[in-house]
Parts: structure tokens; sequence; C-alpha cells
């Protein structure tokens, strides 16, 4: 048995900046996770970036990428495993961006790092982030296999090779700087803790009363035993060795900065970002007589030593934005294509945060080895993002540019556009000729075009089913809200109910109430909100702004109230059957009602990047975007012959034949 598939169908009509929250990438490749919950794949060649997928499907930002590699390079085969803040976990083929598989609980907290290793073949992720808890989840099935517990704080963790066990073990760091090393049996996913203490120094330390905490540890398998610890003020590269704990190399951050994050980059470099944007390159040598990928047996052979190459700093005499310390991720990418450790077979890639121009930039490595280390620094270029923004602003020459859409049907969508006009024409008509659809519109009966609906841009639009009739409502920057028979193609009637723009329609949670069951809600850019019902053609309720968003409403109808609460912490309780406001509560009050289950509520949010928990079966989730913007909702993407779309959170592709 089958069944029709509809799903939101929404088109770029201007460049969408995106705010980048963590990176990593595969050459040739670059996975970039965004606040609003997608995910960009972007292609790499000749250090020229340009976009190739954009995954949607995450409800809350993503948090932390890593991939896992195909068996050889040419199967395309590998996959991007994404987490976001919510702890949903997704599985991703990279070649056609399909979603494979998702865990909507992989883990209990916040996420903040994916690892893979190599010597488990990687059958197992390892996620690690704001928990006391490792969770350990099977690579192919998102499956939590074990919750790595016994850890007195916040937790990462690395493996490495113990030379003297001659084995691949675990090492991890609690953010107060506290080592630990474990066993994990992969046949029967246990984890044992080495009870031998570790004698190890202090790694996190407080300065005149300034915390410093520990953010990542990791190991170059170059150098077995080799580790290195990242606190915000030290980046400690220490060996482990007959349980002990040997510092080698100590590199402390700039005055007025803190560390960010590093990278062992090939055999003999690693590579150190600091908040302030800029980034060092360091060669690592071992002690003298021993010999490179070795450990020194002895004492006296101590210790490695590290020679800072260049100092990489971000041109600030450009006319390109970077002006939100601590916004900028970086990742190293190795280009496959080189069989040796030059200096040009990695390249640094900075994505740096701005609120309405992000920018970026792909470096290559280049420090020299020098008899003597010297300040040598080197400026970079940042590039904005809408430079290589593929999608150019096509007006319609009749009807603008396109201000909504939304699903009228499986095969029908409802366009509306900056001069007012409404269309609702057939899909494919739609993907076919979205550019100049002016011109097919007339003279179809498939066709509804309803001529300046509006003094200005339509803003939203919804579909509405009442007494097995169909009804299109759209709103405009006229602040009016107008109702379409969709059968005929009529005009019915239109309510003035808004001073300000109309920003977004609701479906209401609440459909055991007659009367509300047959009703929409409407906010509009300064947060006031309309009760329209559908079935009677009339504005049943008005409610007044507020300097806030709206974050939620709650259909108390049984009890006769209707509760508005907003970003502020203000709960406004509304008495629906005289339209008098009840009570207005502020705090811990407003969040106890609202958090009551008995309830149906919609959560609304101004942008995805804040919803958040997991609602139960009384709560839907609306998202609110600016027109303004152009960044609403579900977006797809226009390959040379594939559209790839979001259909219920997963995302899909049809292939279409342009000519």
């Amino acid at each position: 048995m089958t069944s029709p598939i509809s799903w939101p169908l929404v088109v770029w009509h201007n460049f969408s900046n995106p705010i980048t929250t963590c990176l990593t990438s595969s050459d040739p490749y670059i996975f970039a996770g965004q606040k609003d919950g997608h995910i960009w794949i972007y292609t790499v060649h000749n250090d020229l970036v340009r976009h190739k997928l954009l995954l949607v499907g995450h409800k809350a930002p993503i948090a932390a990428l890593c991939v896992i590699h195909g068996e050889t390079k040419t199967d395309n085969n590998d996959i991007l495993i994404s987490a976001a803040e919510d702890g949903e976990i997704a599985r991703w083929n990279i070649s056609d961006g399909r979603c494979l598989g998702v865990n909507a609980k992989g883990f209990l907290g916040v996420p903040r790092q994916l690892k893979i290793f190599n010597q488990f073949k990687d059958r197992y992720i390892f996620c690690t982030g704001q928990l006391n808890e490792i969770c350990i989840l099977d690579s192919t099935s998102l499956e939590v296999v074990r919750i790595w517990g016994g850890h007195s704080s916040w937790v990462m963790c690395s493996d490495f090779f113990d030379s003297v066990a001659k084995r691949g073990r675990l090492v991890t760091i609690t953010m107060d700087g506290k080592l630990d090393i474990w066993d994990f049996d992969p046949s029967r996913q246990a984890i044992f803790k080495d009870r031998t203490p570790i004698q190890q120094s202090q790694l996190v330390k407080e300065n005149e009363g300034i915390p410093d905490i520990a953010i990542d540890i990791s190991s170059n398998p170059s150098f077995p035993g080799l580790c290195m610890a990242i606190t915000r003020r030290n980046v400690v590269i220490f060996v482990l060795r007959n349980d002990r704990f040997v510092p080698e190399i100590t590199l402390p951050a700039k005055t007025g900065t803190s560390w960010t994050g590093g990278e062992f980059c090939g055999d003999h470099k690693v590579v150190l970002y600091a908040q302030d944007g800029e980034y060092f390159e360091y060669s690592i040598k071992p002690p003298q007589g021993v010999q490179p990928g070795t450990m020194p047996e002895q004492e006296e052979q101590l210790y490695y030593s590290a020679k800072l190459l260049k100092t990489y700093r971000f041109d600030n005499s450009e006319n390109v934005p970077y002006t939100m310390p601590g916004s900028c991720h970086n990742t190293i990418l190795r280009k496959d294509a080189a069989a040796t450790d030059s200096p040009s077979e990695y390249s640094i890639v900075s994505f740096c945060n701005d609120a309405n121009y992000s920018s970026f930039t792909v470096n290559a490595l280049d420090g020299i080895e020098t008899g003597e280390e010297s300040e040598v620094s080197k400026l970079i270029s940042l590039q904005r993002f809408d430079v290589i923004w593929p999608v150019k602003e096509q007006k319609d020459p009749k009807f603008g540019c396109i201000t909504a859409t939304v699903p009228v049907s499986s095969n029908h969508l409802a366009i509306g556009y900056e001069n007012g006009t409404i269309c609702v024409v057939p899909l494919s008509l739609a993907l076919l000729h979205l550019s100049n659809l002016s011109q097919y519109v007339e003279h179809q009966s498939s066709v509804r075009v309803f001529e300046r609906a509006h003094k200005g841009p339509v803003t939203c639009l919804i579909v509405h089913e009442s007494h097995q009739h169909q009804y299109l409502l759209s709103g405009g920057q006229d602040g009016a809200v107008k109702i379409w028979n969709l059968i005929d193609g009529k005009y019915i009637v239109s309510f003035t109910v808004h001073a300000l723009p109309v920003q977004s329609f609701i479906d209401p949670a609440e459909q055991s109430e007659t009367r509300i069951r047959g009703c929409v809600v409407s906010v509009a850019s300064d947060n006031s909100v309309a009760l329209i019902s559908v079935d009677s053609m009339s504005c049943l309720f008005i409610f007044p702004s507020h300097p806030y968003p709206l974050s939620a409403i709650q259909w108390r109808t049984t009890e006769d109230y209707l509760v508005l609460g907003y970003s502020d912490e203000t709960t406004y309780v509304w008495q629906l059957a005289s339209g008098y406001l009840d009570r207005v509560l502020h705090g811990k009050t407003s969040k106890e009602v609202l958090d009551d289950d008995r309830w149906p509520i919609n959560q609304v949010t101004a942008s995805i990047s804040s919803a958040g928990k997991p609602t139960n079966s009384n709560k839907q989730n609306v998202n609110i975007r600016s027109v303004t913007s152009y960044n609403q909702g579900n977006s797809i993407y226009f390959g040379s012959d594939i559209i790839y779309i979001c259909v219920n959170d997963i995302i899909i592709h049809m292939t279409i034949q342009f000519r």
C-alpha cells in the first residue's frame, strides 16, 4: 500500500549567510555544521571553495562532525556523522547527501566531539560533551552500545599506542585535567580502567583566580604514546609510558587570548588555534639520538622540542568583516594526492562568522624549517561567502522576486511575490519555469493567479482545509490576512488585524475543541497575535504586541484560557470567553505554567537554533523566519540534474533533467 508524499518546498531567492558552529574535512570536501541545524558540504579544488550539498534534518545547532572513510579512496562510500546540540546523531552519505540513519537520543547531554579510532576499524563512534559520560555508538546502526562512565566531570578521550603493552589503549582527560588510561574490548563492548594511578603534574591551573579548563586531547599516530592536551591557557605535549605522565613541551597562550584547539599535522608538525583568530605552525623534534617514529627509552634522552615555524594572521586591512572574537572555526585539510609529507600537503581551512557576511580562507601550510626560531608571520586574505554563492537572484519580469512558498498538495505549489501576487501552479511548471512563471500561467485551468493580492510583498502562506474545502491564507507586508478559495480561485475575505507585516501562520496544537480546530493563528513582526476562524470566516481574537518574540502558545481551552509565552520569560494568560487579560506571570511561575504537559502547546522559535528539548505528543514546534533574510524553512539544492529535498526531516532526492 502506498501513499502520496508531500513536502515543504522552499526556493532560495537570495544569498543565505552561513553561521558555522563546527568544521571538519576530508579531501576534497569541507563539512560545516550550521547554527540553524543544517550542514553545508563544500568542495575544494586549487584552494577554490564551491557549494555542493545542503543536508537538512537536525532541529538544533550542529555541535560536532566526523568522517568515516570507505575501504578504498575510490568507492564513494565515505560517511559523515553529525551530532546536534539536542543530542541527535545522524549518518549521511557524502556522495549524494542521503540521510542513512538517525538516533534522536544518541547523547544525553550537549555533544562537543565525535571521534573514530583506527584501532577499532572505524566500527565505533565515541561521543563526548557536556556530560560525565562518553557514549559509544555503533558506526553503522548508530545504536548506543556502551555508556562509558566513571568520570569526575565533563570528559574527552583519545586513543594511543602503548609501546610497553604493545597494544592500542584509550586515555581520557576531564575538564579539571585528570588523566586516566582505559582498555576497550570491542567483542564485548566492555571498558576496563587501569587502576594504576598516573603520576602526573597539574595540567589545569588557575592564574590570579581566572579558571582554566581542558578542552581536548589527541595523539600522534606516528609517535607511539605521544599525546597532546589542550587547555585554555596551555598546550601540553606529553608521553604516556609505564603509567607515567612525562610532559615534553608546554606552549602557553599569548596574553589576552586563549587556545581554542589544535591538531597534529603529519609526523612532525602541530597547528594550534587561538581565540583571536591567529594560528601557529610548530615543528616537533624528538630528543637527540632518538629515531623519528620511536620513543626515548632513557631519561637523559628527553625532551622533545618545538620550534615555531610561522604565525598566520587575518588581514584586517581588507574590507572583509571579522568582528566576532572566538567565532572562527578551523580544520586541517590533507590533500590525498600528495604522497609525501611536503609543506603544501596540508592546508588550514578557516570559517569566520559575521552577522551579515561570513567569510572563509583556505591556506596552505608553508612553514619552512630554518636553523633558528624566528617570528615569521603571514597575512591571510578572507573571502566572503556571498561571492561564491551559486544562486543569483532572478526576478520574474512581471511579479518580481519570490517572497513566500507553501505546498498546496502533492503536485501543486503556492508562490507569493514581492508585488503582492500569488500563483498556485503545478510543481512541474514551477520547477521548469520558476524565474519567469508570469509567461506560462495565462489561460491554464490548473493555475490560480491572485494578482496584487496584497499591497507590497506576500510574507507568508498557509493551506487550511475546512468542511471538505481547501483554503489558502496569505499574509502580507501590509499587515492584512486574506483567505482564498483554492477550488474556484475566488477571493473570500480580508482581515486587517496587524499594524506591521504578518510574519507567520501557525496551526493550533489544540485539535479537540471544535471552535479552535477550524482556526489559524497569525503572528506579526511586532509580536501581535490574531486567532482567525476559517470555519466562520471571522477574526475571533486579537492579542496586542509585545517587545519580545513569541515563544509558546498553550491551549487551555477546557479552562477557557489561552496562554502566550514570550522569550523574556513573561507569560500572558487570556480569558477566551471575555477576551480579558487574566494575569501576567514572570520567571519561575511562567516556566512552570508553560511546562505543564496536560495542555497542548505550540513551541514557537524565532530561529531553529533555539529549538532544543524533545517535546511530548501534545507539543508542536513552529519556526518563524524573517522574510527579509530570505531564509525560510527547509531548502533545496539544485545540482546539474538532481534536486535534494527535505521530507519530514529526512533528505530525499529526485532526478530532474534540465535542458
